[in-house]
């Protein structure tokens, strides 16, 4: 079974478990969300939502 990560807020534009981060920033008048774990950038989404899942995925993709 896998667990959860648990987000803490870090500031407004910036949220962490562990390794894993999401940060919220503008691009060409639109709001994006990076997810990174540790140093590596898996990638940019328009949702948050989004940006948390595939820091999950990748979390459960390391602890098999």
């Amino acid at each position: 079974m896998t667990k959860a990560l648990e987000w803490q807020q870090i500031n407004d534009y910036c949220i962490r478990s562990g390794k894993y981060r999401v940060t919220k920033f503008g691009l060409s008048g639109e709001t994006w969300f990076a997810t990174y774990a540790g140093d590596e950038r898996l990638g940019m989404w328009r949702k948050a939502s989004k940006a948390r899942e595939v820091a999950q995925q990748h979390s459960n993709n390391e602890s098999v």
